[in-house]
Order: C-alpha cells, then sequence, then structure tokens
C-alpha cells in the first residue's frame, strides 16, 4: 500500500491510543504498541471478504418485468452465500457489500401481479385485487457464473406460464 496515508480522523485516533515517550519502551509495549497499529490498519483500511456486485435486467414476454424480487442461490460446488435483491422497472443492482462470492449461482425470479379479481381481506373486511405469483416458463433453468473483476451484468428474459393461486 504504497502512498498510503491515514486520515486526519484516523490519525488523531492512532496518537491517542499509541505510547510515544521513552518511558514506554518495555517489549510488553512495544508489543502492544505493533498490536494496536495493526488492529488500526485492519479497522481503517478495512478487510475485503471477496463478495462481488451484480445487476442486470428482467424482462417477461418482451416487456421490463415492472416489479419483484431475485435471488442467487450457490450451486452445490459454490461454498459463496445467498443474496438477493428488488427488482424495480426490470432493472435489479446487488452492491458488492451485499454481494456474492464467485462462482455459479441458480438465479430465482418472483413476482406477483393484479389477477382482475376482487376478493374479501379478511383482516379488513373489504373487497382488494387479488394479486398472485406469476409463474414462469423457465423456473428452475436459470443460471448466472460471477467472477471477480468481470462486469457481471446478466439479462434475463422469462415467459409467463399463468399465475399460482
Amino acid at each position: 500500500m504504497a502512498g498510503w496515508q491515514p486520515a486526519p480522523r484516523q490519525l488523531l485516533i492512532c496518537r491517542s491510543l499509541i505510547p510515544t515517550s521513552n518511558v514506554g519502551n518495555s517489549p510488553m509495549n512495544k508489543m502492544f504498541r505493533n498490536a494496536t497499529l495493526s488492529l488500526l490498519l485492519l479497522i481503517s483500511v478495512g478487510c475485503s471478504d471477496g463478495r462481488i456486485g451484480a445487476s442486470g435486467t428482467v424482462s417477461l414476454d418482451g416487456k421490463p418485468l415492472e416489479s419483484g424480487a431475485i435471488s442467487f442461490r450457490p450451486a452445490p460446488e459454490n461454498t459463496s452465500n445467498s443474496s438477493g435483491g428488488q427488482i424495480v422497472q426490470g432493472q435489479f443492482q446487488l452492491a458488492a457489500k451485499h454481494g456474492l462470492g464467485p462462482g455459479k449461482f441458480f438465479v430465482t425470479v418472483q413476482s406477483f401481479k393484479a389477477t382482475g379479481r376482487m376478493v374479501l381481506d379478511k383482516q379488513s373486511g373489504k373487497m382488494i385485487a387479488e394479486q398472485a405469483r406469476i409463474k414462469f416458463k423457465e423456473t428452475g433453468k436459470l443460471e448466472a457464473v460471477l467472477a471477480a473483476g468481470a462486469d457481471n451484468r446478466f439479462d434475463f428474459q422469462l415467459t409467463s406460464d399463468g399465475f399460482d393461486r
């Protein structure tokens, strides 16, 4: 990390925690000083856990999917975590801090749409528009492979196959 300089606030914290007089030059104080410096360096620089972001589009019957959710589940050989996010106007974005590790993932998309029927809401006692989950012909067939340093942009084109009621 050539050329790295701590921010003024970080430097202030370092100076207040590290003994600077010659009185504290015992081996124990030197060990404490080195451990404190190492800990502060890790805190100020941060640890990269290897997560990477992903983004892309989701279309349904040739049009952007209005709203929904997308999830990435690691394939059996992948030890990464799962993650997901919202789909808004056919777009999704998973930030690296909530992202995934590299490898192969199975992708699931869920979305709901009004069926055109009115149903009784048991909690409010009012008639409301029924919402049903959209079924996709591609269910179970969506995959993505994420790689460090790659674009990791995916475009999923889905075809409706009715509703789950």
